[in-house]
């Protein structure tokens, strides 16, 4: 049996893996017969180890492997990767740095070339092996592929949806946005009426982890259950000055025209620079730490006691964020938000230059790294 999620909705998309590991659940012995692997950097071997393993003292064993799908993302042309002036105006700023060095300056090839085409060959000589033991799984092994947004080329996806139905999650907009949101306050017993959800999702956007956990608490905070705009005033209007958690989502969701937006609000609003940089470099350490607790290394102490400190809810968000990238592009993040440190406080650049040339490079970079 073979399920195959993805998309940048990982709100609903978490949902439905829950769903899917209770079904499958099997007491304790489910717990030992349940691997997570991290597909974007496993080897075919260990890959194939993990799906032709036997269940230990069950009929089935349960293999979830996230970001295996994004690896393998077609080759793009540099005008598909620049679909901003700001990310172009970064892209001219490294060209021009590379043709005063020959030799550095990495050529991208255009579709049709037949460099291009040679890359797509690699491509498909990489991923076809995994799709070989996809289809050659045991009875007794489950497996669920998950991933983020994926391009409509990616052809690992398309050569799966011949045989399995892929379940995509995009990002929900009107009017399924207000279904979605009355219908998770019934469930918590919480009436909303048409302006509180409009009010609501002015405030929160389609953020669904920031939107569940409002809700829980507007439903705590009412004692009928009946939702009054005077309680979203209070209880919620702080979401207007915390528009960071927002611009951290847009930026590492690669929303560019957003993420330029609520920069701008905050810069506005007084927000300096060096607290922008520690959120954005928190979250992104938190997806990291996450990262590697889902490969199943041992990790340092140091290290493993910082990721005991996060709390459950705190850590699943990172997780679901960080299958969107390779380790390597989230390290690479490290160092371009260290760059930027320094160009500000140097006075190379000026503060919202700096940070508009980072989200720019940030946004334009390929989620599989």
């Amino acid at each position: 049996m073979v399920y195959v999620l993805y998309g940048s909705d990982n709100f609903s998309l978490q949902e439905r893996l829950n769903k899917l590991r209770s079904e499958l659940g099997q007491g304790e012995m489910g717990l030992l017969n349940t691997q997570v692997i991290d597909g974007s950097s496993v080897s075919t071997e260990t890959f194939a180890s993990a799906c032709q393993s036997a269940p230990f003292m069950s009929t089935k064993r349960l293999v979830i492997v996230e970001g295996l799908m994004g690896r393998f993302a077609p080759p793009q042309s540099s005008a598909t990767r620049r679909s901003s002036s700001n990310a172009a105006k970064t892209a001219k700023l490294k060209l021009n740095t590379a043709a005063s060095q020959p030799g550095q300056q990495e050529q991208i090839s255009s579709p049709g070339s037949v460099e291009y085409r040679d890359k797509v060959k690699q491509k498909k000589s990489d991923w076809l092996p995994f799709v070989d033991i996809i289809n050659n799984l045991p009875e007794s092994t489950v497996l669920i592929l998950v991933d983020g947004e994926l391009k409509e080329g990616n052809t690992f996806l398309k050569s799966l949806s011949d045989r399995f139905q892929p379940e995509k999650f995009p990002p929900l907009k009107e009017p399924e946005l207000s279904m979605w949101v009355e219908k998770s306050a019934s469930k918590y017993g919480a009436r909303l009426s048409p302006e509180v959800i409009k009010e609501l999702i002015e405030l929160i956007g389609s953020n669904l982890w920031v939107m569940d956990s409002e809700l829980q608490k507007l439903s705590l905070y009412s004692d009928d259950g009946k939702v009054t705009m005077s309680h979203v005033d209070e209880l919620v209007s702080y979401s207007r000055e915390n528009n960071i958690f927002q611009l951290i989502d847009a930026i590492l969701f690669r929303r560019l025209k957003k993420a330029q937006q609520l920069l701008r609000q905050l810069m506005n609003g007084g927000a300096e620079s060096v607290y922008i940089l520690f959120m954005l470099t928190r979250e992104i350490r938190r997806m990291l730490l996450a990262k590697l607790a889902s490969s199943g290394k041992i990790l340092p102490v140091e290290l493993a006691r910082e990721l005991k400190l996060l709390e459950s809810n705190d850590l699943r968000i990172a997780a679901a964020k960080s299958r969107r990238y390779a380790m390597a592009t989230l390290s690479e993040f490290y160092h371009r938000i260290l760059k930027t440190d320094i160009n500000i406080k140097t006075g190379k650049l000026s503060s919202q230059f700096a940070l508009e040339l980072l989200i720019a490079e940030i946004c334009s970079e390929s989620p599989s790294g």
